[in-house]
């Protein structure tokens, strides 16, 4: 009986590993798991504390990112702009907020299998400088295009539009 018990448990562990590595996704719940750990890694790890090493492990080799107001960027000139531009040595520095409820996910498939997911959200920025509380800089939307990749999901294509300033009167 014990026996039969191992078994078991190695069928089911090489069941469950075969699929991930296909794509741990089986429902949108699943998904929009997913891509909120995605958004705090880039986001929060990424954009906010500047872990840019791991930030870049989530990039896509051939990264498509268009923004609309600072025009497009591959992966190289995108991590260029974030070490000059979001993680300065000195000085202010740019905060990214998610806003809650806007995160909406749509499956991607060829064949029946999926392959990519889109992520739909709004975020709001903020500026910590030294000194002075937080304050709201901005708001805007954005578009991902995340794909499965080697048992891992990377960010192919990003949309950053509809960025307005807010006044802080």
């Amino acid at each position: 009986m014990k026996l039969f018990s191992y078994i078991a448990l190695v069928v089911s562990v090489l069941i469950s590993s075969t699929s991930f590595a296909e794509s741990p996704i089986q429902n949108k719940n699943d998904a929009k798991a997913i891509v909120q750990k995605l958004d705090y890694q880039l986001f929060e790890l990424g954009f906010n504390q500047c872990q840019l090493e791991q930030l870049a492990e989530l990039l896509h080799q051939d990264l498509d990112f268009y923004h609309d107001i600072g025009g497009t960027q591959n992966k190289s000139e995108f991590m260029e702009a974030m070490a000059k531009n979001i993680c300065p040595k000195t000085g202010a520095k740019p905060i990214r907020k998610l806003v809650d409820g806007t995160i909406e996910v749509f499956k991607l498939k060829k064949d029946g299998k999926l392959y990519g997911i889109i992520q739909r959200a709004d975020h709001e920025f903020y500026r910590k400088e030294a000194g002075k509380p937080l304050y709201k800089t901005g708001k805007a939307k954005f578009t991902h295009v995340w794909i499965f990749v080697d048992g891992q999901w990377l960010l192919k294509e990003s949309l950053s539009f509809e960025h307005e300033a807010t006044s802080n009167n």
